[in-house]
């Protein structure tokens, strides 16, 4: 029992330290492309039901790739189970 326990309280310091480690930047950072990416997703929407043009959409293939890409990455973090491996086999 005692081993658990000191595993655990070492997984609650690893945290605390690694929480020391983000900065202000990065939080802004990870805001920033999340705001973007919900821009962008939402525009393609808009076009997807016919509301504008792909054109004027204002965004590129690629900028949309990269929407759909945070938006899933943010996804999995909030719904990962704590028990499914860490590494992806076929992209999911």
């Amino acid at each position: 029992m005692m081993k658990h326990a000191n595993t655990l309280l070492q997984q609650a310091a690893d945290l605390l330290h690694s929480c020391d480690e983000i900065t202000a930047v990065e939080i802004h950072r990870k805001q920033t492309e999340r705001a973007k990416a919900v821009r962008i997703l939402h525009q393609l929407q808009r076009y997807r039901r016919g509301n504008i043009g792909f054109s004027d959409m204002g965004y590129t293939t690629k900028q949309i790739g990269t929407a759909i890409d945070t938006a899933i990455r943010e996804l999995r973090s909030h719904f990962r189970d704590i028990n499914a491996p860490t590494t992806e086999i076929g992209g999911f």
